[in-house]
């Protein structure tokens, strides 16, 4: 397996394992498939442009046989007292990529680079309470439960409680 930063070349296969996520896990994200299925080639292509402009913007990917079978992003808060925040968002690992070590992996290089980034202490996460192994995961590498959002997503009638988690950057 081959963990690396997305770039330009690997917009079709983000955009493609991106709808499978949604479409798959819905209750997992705050975006919808039918949402993001919708948008017009050119502003996925934009979307995915400014998501990978790093160094304070990437997209950690995870390749099994050149396939993209993983992937994290990050972004850096930009207001100039928050600059000291990151986010760690749409983490999603294929099922057939799963209990492989891709999750750890992927979360591994994300926060290596996001230490590499100047000024940059800490690295923020929303992670809706039934995902489990996700939970569990973050919770490994050191991520820290602050407070729960209750009610956080609203599919039809369900809703979904979402745990806020921080990782402090010079406590790993």
């Amino acid at each position: 397996m081959q963990i690396r930063l997305l770039g330009l070349v690997d917009a079709l296969a983000y955009w493609e394992l991106r709808l499978q996520s949604l479409r798959d896990e819905p209750q997992a994200f705050s975006s919808s498939y039918e949402t993001a299925l919708a948008l017009p080639e050119a502003e996925k292509l934009a979307t995915f442009a400014h998501r990978t402009a790093g160094p304070d913007n990437f997209i950690v990917g995870a390749f099994n046989a050149e396939k993209l079978a993983g992937t994290a992003g990050f972004f850096r808060e930009s207001g100039p007292k928050d600059r000291h925040k990151g986010m760690l968002w749409g983490m999603y690992v294929a099922p057939e990529a799963r209990h492989r070590g891709t999750g750890q992996a992927l979360l591994n290089r994300l926060i290596e680079q996001a230490k590499g980034i100047e000024g940059v202490e800490q690295i923020h996460l929303g992670v809706v309470t039934t995902q489990t192994a996700a939970r569990k995961l973050y919770l490994r590498l050191g991520f820290k439960v602050y407070g729960t959002e209750p009610h956080a997503l609203k599919m039809g009638q369900a809703y979904f409680d979402e745990d806020l988690m921080v990782l402090r950057l010079d406590q790993t």
